[in-house]
């Protein structure tokens, strides 16, 4: 595989399951909740992060257990909006592109992950902010879903 050049202001990261991806240099990378999963957190603002990485997936299908999670998600977090829930393409692989909003800490919280599967490993990536600030934020995911591998 050939490495993708490191995009300006980005360092390239490793994530569990191999994922392989860039996050803002600056970050600060620590273990995040569920398997699998690194997080980076902007100094500046806590508020605002990134996840990424890889475990083995559930048996449900990928669609099937997005969907699943999503219904779950929304019912706990006061004030969820789904913005979208697709099946998409992603490096010429079925993927599932999940967008929302939900309540926290007085404001609200605007959310967007990609996941794949790839030999028993499903990927994901995962960007997070307060709505005020996920206009500068989506870009970092964009950034992420371009330089992500497998």
């Amino acid at each position: 595989m050939v490495a993708l050049p490191i995009p300006a202001g980005y360092q390239r990261v490793v994530g569990p399951g191999g994922l392989v991806t860039t996050v803002p240099q600056g970050w600060t990378i620590t273990r995040s909740t569920g398997p699998g999963s690194v997080q980076a957190t902007d100094p500046a603002d806590p508020g605002r992060f990134v996840r990424y990485g890889g475990a083995p997936p559930p048996s449900a299908s990928l669609n099937e257990s997005h969907v699943d999670y999503a219904r779950a998600f929304g019912a706990a977090k006061p004030g969820y909006r789904a913005i979208r829930l697709d099946a998409v393409t992603y490096r010429g692989m079925a993927a599932v592109e999940w967008e929302f909003a939900h309540a926290i800490d007085g404001g609200t919280r605007h959310a967007k992950s990609l996941y794949w599967r790839v030999d028993g490993i499903e990927f994901f990536i995962y960007a997070a902010a307060p709505a005020e600030r996920w206009a500068e934020t989506e870009p970092i995911y964009r950034t992420m879903m371009a330089n992500s591998t497998p």
